[in-house]
């Protein structure tokens, strides 16, 4: 950013450093917004946001005017927050599912960490090319719209897959869905019930003791 601020605005490094904080400040906004309206179960839904920070970037090669580049920072920032807030809470919670909460911490911030090595290592090698600042920055928002265009397409791939899977054992994806992610939140890991392998949740009638109350799904999983 200091560099592209020098070669597109013709700033200083102390007048560039106003824009990280106009991206700060957006990064904040956009966390906050996506903690208001953003539940769990809705956190894919922030993916296409990846594509369109990726075009914003694109986007700031053609600004020459500090105010119109302090607006594009402070939205690539807020689309920033916006779409990483829900993604650390989603890996989060699915490490703790599968593993723990300290192993999911660690395996996230271990890939975040080499994922910003590789891409620095990408920076130096393309400034050691001498290529222009705006081609870097293009090149830098195609790559990050691609791969959000990949996960997107391997995400709705998956979504697809579970539903004929839901429907194959004889249940509606959301019945089956909402069941998992029940168990989910409440730190159990999620079964395919009903399926053929299940037997089905016997009625307390059924079970000898002459209650009529009715069937609960809940209490029969907290029996289990």
């Amino acid at each position: 950013m200091l560099k592209w601020a020098e070669h597109q605005l013709d700033m200083r490094l102390d007048q560039a450093t106003r824009l990280q904080g106009v991206v700060a400040l957006g990064v904040a906004l956009g966390a906050v917004l996506a903690a208001s309206w953003v539940p769990l179960r809705r956190s894919l839904r922030v993916l296409p946001l990846g594509v369109a920070m990726g075009f914003a970037i694109m986007l700031a090669t053609i600004v020459h005017n500090e105010a119109m580049a302090m607006l594009v920072l402070l939205v690539i920032g807020i689309l920033s927050g916006f779409f990483v807030v829900p993604m650390n809470a989603l890996l989060q919670h699915r490490g703790y599912v599968v593993m723990s909460a300290g192993n999911s911490i660690a395996v996230q911030n271990f890939n975040e960490n080499l994922n910003i090595l590789v891409m620095l290592s990408f920076y130096a090698l393309m400034l050691w090319l001498d290529l222009p600042i705006n081609t870097v920055a293009v090149l830098f928002g195609l790559a990050v719209a691609s791969v959000m265009l990949l996960v997107i397409s391997g995400t709705g791939a998956a979504s697809a897959a579970s539903t004929a899977s839901a429907y194959r054992r004889g249940s509606s994806p959301r019945q089956h869905s909402n069941t998992a992610l029940r168990m989910r939140l409440a730190g159990r890991r999620p079964i395919s019930w009903p399926c053929a392998r299940c037997p089905v949740p016997p009625s307390p009638t059924a079970q000898g003791t002459g209650s009529s109350q009715p069937f609960s799904l809940s209490r029969w999983l907290r029996s289990r």
